[in-house]
């Protein structure tokens, strides 16, 4: 390996059992006990007590029963708590180094500045954990230096992950993400296992080329036709002949796999850019029966969205609806823009589930066709922080100069804006425009003039009192405890307090606005909200 290849230290935990321990955890007096965790049918996951006795993961309810009859059997549908746990345990392995979560269970995690700052302050002597390699204690090259101290660090965090949370964890440690999930697998539970630079090769030969990150299904039936059928075989490709076939990006990481070398970086990829929940079934193609199966996933889903808006402060703008059918590893996919009332925690849940299962059929009605479906995914996605300005306020629907697909330059509409508000300083009426679309509450486009409105647009309008206005009510009126701004009259009171009920609607997404634009499948022009300035 170059020296590129071997200044990172790298470590894969994984959570021994997840659900399983989990439950046992809030359940001590089932440790000594087999105990499995269904998800409908399944038993998707068991402890080791239970594997022990024949009962593996991923196998049908009966299957498991007849394996063992004393299984304890949980559900585990509600995900509610494993995320909780995921949450705690992902927090104490931050304080370690940068991490990069791989699912609820599963992370990695790179150590190599923690390590580098205790290689500098003392000399390592030996390796924790099973090692791969032989012991180098006497010869040791920086690499292997830099992995001692690696294993010693590991050690740490498994120790500190079950002191604060109470789960134990496997760990696998390497100089790279590759090498360090492969190593994780091999000492279970408990137990954490050290790949050194001389021992990759040997390591790596015989293992079959589904072990490489991005190779599925497809790309090994592929490789098999080519007569590859471990990392072994595939070195004796060359990187022109991996690259012809697989494409130029995905070639070079084959060519570097199969000789465990992995150059990706452990990267921190923040918050997940989409959320959903879905179920399997037996195949179905009536809308009656997918209004069923939206039903049971609608508060599942919902508690998600409360969830991560309570934690990010985040706001999704798209609904999305995936399915497929049997036989069929790729989903077909529909979305449309949020319905804001779903959103809202103050509207009762079962009004939220009714929103969202009216959304998910009008969607599966245009996507399914009759078809049959096996596997229903719903989700939200294209988030956006709260307060951004791409949140829905009239405010900044006002800053907003201009619609960029328009070819009108910034310049062109402020020469614009500036004409029509000279032309308009003869009369007592100004009118300002701003489209909002059907599909979304937050505008895409500046309009200077309301004309071409389609039939189905919602248009609102109201006065509030201009410059003229303020002047006058200095002398005889009270001033808006809100913006500071005087009142003319009783009637200009009342249409200026109407423009701040607007604002704290438009504000607050509420639910008016999204019966009265509904969601469109293309962006246009459908709306405008039109304010009249007294002058």
């Amino acid at each position: 390996m170059s020296s590129k290849a071997t200044d990172r230290v790298v470590i894969h935990l994984d959570v021994d059992c997840f659900y399983a321990q989990s439950e046992i955890l809030r359940r001590p007096w089932l440790r000594d006990r087999p105990v499995g965790v269904t998800q409908k049918f399944l038993v998707v996951t068991s402890n080791y007590v239970a594997r022990q006795l024949g009962v593996p993961k991923m196998v049908p309810v009966d299957e498991a029963k007849r394996c063992c009859s004393d299984l304890v059997l949980i559900n585990g549908e509600d995900l509610t708590p494993y995320r909780y746990a995921s949450k705690l345990i992902m927090e104490v392995i931050k304080r370690f180094g940068t991490v990069e979560k791989r699912g609820l269970d599963e992370c990695a995690v790179d150590v190599t500045e923690e390590v580098l700052k205790r290689v500098a302050s003392a000399n390592p002597t030996s390796f924790v954990g099973h090692v791969l390699g032989g012991d180098l204690t006497t010869q040791a090259t920086q690499g292997d230096l830099l992995l001692m101290v690696g294993t010693q660090l590991a050690a740490e965090i498994r120790c500190a992950v079950e002191k604060e949370t109470g789960y134990q964890c496997s760990c696998g440690i390497s100089h790279n993400k590759m090498l360090a999930k492969m190593a994780c697998s091999l000492n279970k539970p408990d137990k954490q296992t050290c790949i050194t630079q001389s021992a990759v090769n040997d390591f790596i030969v015989p293992l079959p080329v589904r072990k490489i990150p991005g190779v599925g299904r497809q790309t090994e039936a592929t490789l098999k036709e080519m007569g590859v059928e471990t990392m072994g075989d595939m070195q004796s490709l060359t990187l022109a002949q991996l690259s012809s076939k697989f494409g130029d990006r995905f070639g070079n990481q084959l060519f570097d796999a199969c000789r465990g070398h992995d150059y990706s970086r452990v990267q921190d990829k923040g918050f997940s850019k989409s959320l959903s929940v879905e179920d399997s079934f037996k195949p179905c193609s009536s809308l009656d029966q997918a209004k069923e199966i939206l039903s049971c996933l609608a508060p599942d889903l919902i508690a998600r969205l409360d969830e991560d808006k309570a934690e990010t402060e985040r706001t999704p703008k798209t609904f999305t609806v995936k399915w497929k059918s049997r036989g069929v590893w790729k989903f077909t996919s529909t979305s449309a823009g949020m319905p804001a009332e779903l959103l809202l925690a103050t509207v009762p849940l079962g009004r939220r589930t009714q929103v969202l299962v009216e959304t998910g059929l009008r969607l599966l009605s245009q996507s399914l066709q009759g078809r049959e479906f096996c596997v229903l995914n719903i989700g939200a996605t294209n988030f956006i922080k709260d307060g951004s300005p791409s949140s829905a306020d009239i405010r900044s629907f006002m800053a907003r100069p201009c619609n960029t697909q328009s070819g009108v330059s910034p310049t062109q509409v402020r020469g614009k804006r500036q004409a029509r508000i000279e032309r308009e300083e003869s009369t007592h009426i100004s009118k300002v425009s701003v489209c909002i679309p059907a599909s979304s509450s937050s505008p895409t486009e500046f309009e200077e003039d309301a004309e071409d409105v389609s039939a189905d647009s919602f248009k609102y309008s109201f006065q509030v009192p201009g410059p003229e206005s303020r002047r006058i009510g200095l002398e005889n009126n009270s001033c808006c405890s809100q913006c500071g701004v005087e009142f003319l009259d009783e009637r200009t009171k009342q249409q200026h307090l109407d423009f701040h009920l607007a604002l704290q609607l438009q504000k607050s997404e509420n639910r008016w606005l999204d019966a009265i634009t509904p969601p469109r499948k293309k962006r246009q022009r459908n709306g405008t909200l039109d304010f009249f300035l007294l002058k």
